[in-house]
């Protein structure tokens, strides 16, 4: 999307598809040991015992990472 958009160019239920950015259980660890070390993001097999029953990425990390791909979608 090349033009510029404003607030009242946007409507509820708007999609906007941006580029993936893989991200593998390594690296959340990694990222999780430095920055937010919680069960549920640094052991594989004790998250699967807690809420999400798997590893999850921690919440700036993810920001973080949709970040790059969500500026692409309004430059």
């Amino acid at each position: 999307m090349s033009e510029k958009l404003y607030l009242e160019d946007l409507y509820v239920g708007q999609k906007f598809v941006s580029g993936g950015y893989p991200l593998d259980e390594a690296q959340i660890i990694a990222y999780a040991r430095q920055f937010d070390p919680q069960v549920f993001h640094l052991d594989p097999e004790a998250a699967k015992h807690t809420f999400f029953h798997f590893t999850m990425t921690p919440a700036p990390n993810f920001a973080g990472l949709r970040r790059s791909p969500i500026q692409q979608v309004y430059q």
